[in-house]
């Protein structure tokens, strides 16, 4: 039997954590908006400044402070220089 065709093994023991619980995490590994902070402020924090233009996991619009997001903005700061050019 192929190694790909194995079904995985049943976890014997599941742990499940809130890190927006956590006094110390405050949200895990992403920054920890208040609410309203992104709907109001990060298209501004998008707009490029002359040949400045900004990219990150901060200045996605969608899947932000997830690593999806900084490829989603690399890539959308990569097609405006190549307009810009």
């Amino acid at each position: 039997m192929a190694i790909w065709a194995r079904r995985p093994r049943t976890p014997s023991f599941i742990w499940k954590k809130n890190w927006g619980d956590d006094a110390f995490a405050r949200g895990a590994y992403s920054g920890y908006w208040t609410q309203g902070l992104w709907t109001t402020y990060g298209p501004v924090w998008r707009e490029s400044i002359d040949s400045l233009h900004w990219a990150g996991t901060e200045t996605s619009p969608d899947w932000n402070g997830k690593m999806e997001g900084a490829v989603q903005s690399g890539m959308a700061a990569a097609d405006e220089i190549l307009k810009a050019l």
